[in-house]
């Protein structure tokens, strides 16, 4: 991070060529493998800001879309008893190539918009960004139908940035 800010990335992972790489990111995870590994990880780190972007795999997989938002509500509560005080960085999922599933990621992204209304009406931090919009990566960005290109990687790393330094007012 820059722009002032002093951060210190945590998790049980590491990933990226930068010295601040920890996180707790797990490629091909839903929402609720994703929820498991949090309470394995969260009581010891105890964060004060997430950053959370979990169930495309969930899209791709037609895992149980349907409850989809109400298994993200959970993970969020989860996070904000285990560490007190916390902010959410949520993201909308990515586009997808194929039609199927990106209609499920759209009404995956729906239920996503319906936690952050929500949780902001219970006076819970909680930020959203928006990766599925006109304004954010588009299919032909993506290198698989699914994963964004390095180009796109950037912009996603933008948006999330942005996300954060919204957030830091709650710090002040």
């Amino acid at each position: 991070m820059s722009d002032g800010y002093i951060v210190d990335m945590v998790g049980s992972r590491k990933s990226g060529s930068m010295e601040n790489n920890d996180n707790e990111g797990w490629r091909g995870f839903g929402i609720e493998q994703v929820t498991n590994k949090a309470k394995r990880s969260v009581p010891r780190l105890l964060p004060n800001l997430f950053v959370v972007n979990v169930g495309s795999n969930d899209c791709v997989q037609d895992f149980e879309i349907e409850t989809a938002g109400k298994r993200m509500s959970d993970l969020l509560e989860y996070l904000y008893t285990a560490s007190p005080g916390s902010t959410v960085i949520l993201s909308t999922l990515l586009s997808n190539l194929d039609g199927k599933i990106d209609s499920r990621v759209q009404y995956v992204n729906e239920q996503f918009w319906e936690i952050e209304k929500a949780r902001t009406a219970e006076g819970r931090k909680i930020i959203i960004v928006d990766m599925h919009g006109h304004d954010g990566p588009q299919i032909g960005d993506l290198t698989d139908g699914t994963h964004p290109n390095d180009p796109v990687g950037k912009i996603s790393a933008n948006r999330h940035f942005g996300g954060v330094v919204n957030a830091m007012p709650c710090y002040a």
